[in-house]
């Protein structure tokens, strides 16, 4: 699961619209919205106050995605 798909899902499961996500992390809701989409990645200043927000652990996500990547990279 990508990064904005376990936001996208977080938020439905917390009932809590992106405008109400923006306001918690003092950004746009544009910003949410990109990250949604997966046109964009949130900042690292983001990243902590996502993890208090949700519990979306996005720098150990970044960590095994990029792992991921390199194992099928060497097959």
């Amino acid at each position: 699961m990508t990064i904005s798909e376990r936001i996208f899902e977080r938020l439905r499961q917390l009932s809590m619209t992106q405008k109400e996500f923006a306001e918690k992390l003092y950004v746009t809701p544009q910003a949410v919205s990109k990250w949604v989409r997966g046109e964009s990645r949130p900042s690292r200043d983001n990243v902590e106050r996502i993890f208090e927000i949700t519990g979306i652990n996005i720098m150990a996500m970044d960590i095994t995605t990029r792992y991921s990547r390199k194992a099928m990279n060497q097959k």
